[in-house]
């Protein structure tokens, strides 16, 4: 378990949480540069644009609307409702800026907030950006934030960045289409592909409402920043959602200003690394407020003193580096491969040439932060090279998984955590002391991480025990894996969620009317019956249900791919199989019908295809492996079937 003096070297440690979690702002006015300058020139009615892709964009003054688009493939885009209600600016004008490609529409009080909408669009990039601006100059409260959009004329298909035909919580953004084919295909981007907050995205009609749940601090604000496109169609627009990085086009807008972003990170590299990076200069922020930009003169490397000795980091790997704590000259390097090394550099300098100003040799001892132009080398976002070590110092270091052979004791016996099979491993857990592993299937199980200290082979080189209650989370893959939500689902009454199989032959249930023994791969479903201790009904593959005592006393689980789990039944909370298959001797039914769909006879054709109809949906998933057969005949008949199979599922 995690010791407490830990919990407080972590609050001390983490001052820089994200500002949803804390106030950012104790005040009861805006930020500064967070509008637009007041002596911008006022516009009534209409803020038309057209972009360098051939979009039109149209923006109603008063709500901040899209009302005029390419074809007219809008009807009201991004219409924003606050609680329920529209966003209404009696005034009916805008604040134009002097580069005449910005409108700013507010303030609209409601609810004791004060609601700012900036609406930006990017000509050359073909693309149109709205700041949802919302200060809260009271207590804090949550509200929910609604953008509502319809489509002129409907919605013929929706595509998400995952590939899906409906929004979920690994998605960012979607792709839609209309039946007009004169209209044009577009892109609404929702949050960043790395984002925490994500909204919920619901389709119905012609119309997609996209839904934030925020909590506003006490005189704090919050902005949540949204993306539009319009392409001739959405061939154009695949590659574009593909590759989006929303913070390419926040880079107009001040630092400060994009920390106050809820649902797009700050930053490129690790989330609480966030180095202000510039396309055509090299940076240095000093501690007194002064910037400099200009070209860092090359040196070879950078000493680094670290509780676990001095490092030597070749700047060619080296990102940048921001200041950690009040210690003067105590910084955070940001590697290229995504490593995190915190510590001290003495007397050391980093020189920057400054044009018509020539060289400044400035005391990293003096730096709030500094960083290498945005390059091919040291690109905008650092790639995910790990598996990683995260420390409660503030490092993360990159490691070489099978030098440390992590186990978890969980309830019911030491389960072996395979890295290959494991996504994260998480230390720090808001709700119990427990840790949990993360697996690549979306598996989540807890309990006690061993062992108590670690030797890892790290890759800046070298072996240093690390004690567990220094880690805060061991990182091994960035995302889950594409096809883990059909896998079967155990859910724990402690919150643990298993995919995988019951990996034993049978289960048996004792019932009313005598004993039933069940095949783990014929259940579609598995519920515990409240107030019966060890009674379950089970829906079977065919839709039957049976319900008794469970005689099995312990169960055996296995995550696919992972460790084998030891499972009370007094802890299962449900048990769902997507794809239940029929038992043994019904898929060799289904495989001789099959044959049969393309026999010579027509009559043997339609018997084969009217009792495979008769089985019912439970068939299903064993037709869809017959999808590509070989004969068209066959392939033509099974999608028949499956056609009237779903129908009457």
């Amino acid at each position: 378990m995690k010791r407490v003096p830990f919990f407080i070297l972590l609050a001390v440690l983490f001052t820089a949480a994200p500002f949803w979690a804390c106030p950012a702002r104790a005040q009861g006015k805006l930020p500064d540069d967070l509008l637009l300058p007041a002596d911008g020139r006022r516009m009534q009615g209409m803020f038309r644009l057209s972009d360098e892709k051939g979009g039109t964009w149209g923006i109603h003054l008063q709500c901040g609307f899209i009302q005029e688009s390419t074809g007219n493939v809008y009807g009201s885009g991004m219409y924003l409702h606050l609680q329920g209600n529209n966003f209404y600016a009696q005034s009916n004008q805008g604040l134009l800026n002097k580069a005449g490609n910005e409108v700013q529409i507010g303030p609209w009080n409601q609810m004791d907030l004060v609601v700012y909408r900036r609406i930006k669009i990017f000509k050359k990039e073909g693309l149109a950006r709205w700041l949802e601006i919302i200060h809260n100059p009271g207590a804090a409260k949550r509200v929910s934030v609604l953008l509502r959009t319809h489509m002129n004329y409907g919605i013929q298909s929706l595509t998400t960045s995952s590939g899906k035909g409906s929004f979920t919580d690994k998605d960012f953004a979607f792709v839609t289409t209309c039946p007009n084919p004169t209209a044009a295909a577009t892109l609404h981007v929702v949050c960043g592909p790395m984002s925490k907050l994500r909204p919920r995205v619901l389709q119905q009609g012609n119309r997609y409402d996209v839904t934030y749940d925020l909590s506003l601090p006490a005189g704090g604000t919050v902005v949540l920043a949204g993306f539009e496109a319009q392409r001739p169609s959405a061939a154009k627009l695949q590659p574009m959602m593909k590759k989006f990085r929303p913070r390419r086009y926040l880079r107009d807008l001040p630092m400060a200003v994009r920390r106050l972003i809820a649902n797009v990170r700050a930053s490129g590299g690790p989330d609480d690394m966030e180095l202000d990076r510039e396309e055509h200069a090299d940076r240095v922020i000093l501690r007194d407020g002064q910037e400099f930009l200009g070209t860092i003169a090359k040196q070879p490397a950078f000493r680094v003193a670290t509780a676990r000795g001095e490092l030597t980091l070749p700047a060619e790997r080296v990102v940048g580096m921001i200041a950690w704590g009040a210690e003067p000259g105590r910084l955070r390097t940001l590697l290229t491969d995504g490593q995190i090394v915190t510590g001290t550099l003495g007397e050391q300098t980093i020189p920057i040439d400054i044009a018509t100003v020539g060289r400044q040799v400035i005391p990293l001892r003096d730096v709030r932060a500094w960083s290498y132009r945005i390059s091919k080398r040291r690109p905008d976002e650092t790639p995910f090279d790990g598996p990683y070590l995260r420390l409660r110092t503030g490092d993360r270091l990159a490691f070489a998984a099978d030098s440390v052979p992590f186990r978890l004791q969980t309830r019911n016996g030491v389960v072996d955590l395979d890295p290959a099979a494991m996504l994260s491993i998480q230390l720090d857990n808001a709700k119990h002391n427990l840790h949990r592993a993360v697996f690549r299937n979306g598996s989540e199980l807890s309990g006690l991480l061993l062992p108590e200290a670690v030797e890892p082979k790290l890759q800046l080189g070298g072996k240093q025990t690390i004690p567990r209650d220094l880690l805060t989370c061991v990182e091994y893959a960035q995302e889950e894996d594409a096809d883990s939500q059909d896998l079967p689902k155990l859910v724990l009454a402690d919150g643990d969620v298993l995919r995988g199989q019951f990996d034993q032959a049978k289960l048996t249930l004792k019932g009313k009317y005598g004993q039933m023994t069940l095949q783990p791969g014929n259940i579609r479903t598995l519920q515990p019956i409240p107030d019966r201790t060890s009674w379950f009904r089970a829906t079977l593959w065919n839709g039957s249900t049976v319900q008794g005592l469970l005689e099995t006393p312990r169960l055996r689980f296995r995550v696919q791919p992972g460790p084998a789990v030891e499972i009370s039944p007094a802890r299962i909370a449900s048990f769902d199989q997507p794809n239940v298959l029929p038992p043994t001797n019904v898929i060799h039914n289904v495989a001789e019908l099959v044959v049969q769909l393309g026999s010579e006879s027509y009559k043997d054709r339609k018997a084969a295809q009217e009792k495979l109809i008769q089985m019912g949906p439970g068939i299903v998933p064993i037709l869809k492996k017959h999808l590509d057969d070989k004969d068209p005949e066959i392939r033509q008949r099974v999608r028949d079937i499956l056609d009237e199979l779903t129908a009457v599922g």
